[in-house]
């Protein structure tokens, strides 16, 4: 987990973001966990739900929900270390989404 300054204009910065793949899963299994406990799937007790048919249910709100996590960690230590502040424009950047097993940029 790091990060890279790719650009500095002025008081722009642009910062380039990764994550271990093996961060990203604890990530992946912990928002599995959480959606696990709070769906209600016949035939499972709440937290008991297999990992297959969570992804089939609800694949891409758990990508949504790792993509978010991920975000907030690796900004929050950026912002405590340099005193960096957003801007109100829109960041400009290739909006992939994680994939679990993967690095994420």
């Amino acid at each position: 987990m790091g990060y890279e300054l790719i650009k500095e204009d002025g008081t722009a910065k642009t910062v380039r973001f990764t994550m271990d793949a093996g961060d990203l899963t604890k990530i992946f299994r912990k928002v599995r966990r959480q959606i696990s406990r709070e769906v209600n799937i016949p035939g499972f007790r709440p937290g008991h739900v297999p990992d297959t048919i969570l992804e089939k249910k609800f694949g891409n709100l758990i990508t949504a929900e790792v993509a978010e996590a991920a975000h907030k960690q690796l900004t929050e230590g950026l912002f405590d270390e340099f005193d960096f502040v957003l801007s109100d424009e829109d960041p400009k950047f290739d909006n992939l989404l994680p994939v679990e097993g993967e690095d994420y940029v």
